[in-house]
């Protein structure tokens, strides 16, 4: 297990942490620490935790993660094949309130910084970085230095902050969990659920996994989530299937047990209530 709390120190010649990452797949674990997360996805398809959301992460999105949200990117199984290369990219940066200072932030001109760091607790995603041009800034960060690097941060998080297509991934006021042991407990829930949820997973199984008996882990995993572990297990099956429905023309019941239920109705009432619309209809809006 690695550790939950991550720490970024940027390079002397810098006020914040850049990146761009290659790898063959994403399997960070759910990690948290004090700065801002922006991470511009350029290859690669998973599962994303943030706070209390999970959902499918697709090339061409970008995420804005608050100071000590838990989060993790975990790659689809097809990432983890190691005689291909570049299979996973992104792009991240770090950055905290406090390198702005208090009286740079209090100007007007820089109201949508404020905006910013009080949207950051709720996570969101803008999901067409390129059409937006905020996948040509992140571009830009990671190949800049000095003034031009940070001149490029402040243009990101302006477009980000007026952005029409920011959707939000969690609730306001929600508070996380970063005690460490709690950390590693959902660690291994989030772990052995992403590996078998084509499977049937029974409570007994889950909570084994935790060392809780059946009852007082479905009252631990709503405390810490605010969603119950079958509402839990459901969204990463939908997503799932959202990701098989772009990729492949199997009908829909098929992939429908293929991602791990076993009726098709409750397949469709599922997916109509997380995504907003049918499958059918997904595979034509986003196929």
């Amino acid at each position: 297990m690695h550790a939950v709390f991550e720490k970024f120190e940027p390079d002397p010649e810098h006020s914040f942490f850049v990146n761009d990452l290659t790898i063959d797949h994403f399997i960070s674990p759910l990690h948290f620490h004090p700065q801002i997360e922006i991470t511009y996805m350029i290859k690669g398809t998973g599962i994303r935790f943030a706070g209390e959301s999970v959902q499918s992460f697709l090339p061409g999105e970008i995420v804005l993660i608050g100071a000590n949200v838990p989060h993790a990117f975990i790659s689809n199984s097809e990432h983890y094949n190691r005689e291909e290369t570049e299979i996973s990219r992104a792009i991240y940066l770090l950055f905290s309130k406090e390198m702005f200072g208090e009286t740079f932030l209090s100007m007007p001109e820089n109201q949508f910084l404020q905006n910013i760091f009080l949207d950051a607790n709720r996570c969101f995603k803008i999901t067409d970085a390129e059409a937006s041009g905020l996948s040509g800034l992140m571009y830009g960060i990671a190949a800049r230095k000095g003034f031009e690097r940070l001149d490029s941060l402040m243009q990101l998080l302006y477009k980000m902050d007026s952005s029409e297509h920011k959707e939000y991934l969690n609730t306001p006021n929600l508070s996380y969990i970063t005690n460490k042991k709690d950390v590693e407990r959902m660690n291994k829930v989030y772990e052995y659920v992403f590996a078998n949820y084509y499977k049937s997973i029974s409570l007994e199984t889950i909570a084994d996994i935790t060392n809780l008996v059946p009852q007082s882990f479905c009252r631990y995993f709503k405390q810490h989530t605010n969603r119950t572990f079958s509402k839990f297990l459901a969204e990463v099956r939908i997503g799932q299937a959202c990701k098989l429905l772009t990729e492949n023309e199997k009908p829909v019941k098929d992939i429908c047990y293929e991602v791990g239920f076993n009726h098709f109705s409750s397949f469709n009432k599922q997916f109509k209530s997380l995504t907003g619309t049918t499958a059918l209809k997904y595979r034509k809006m986003h196929g």
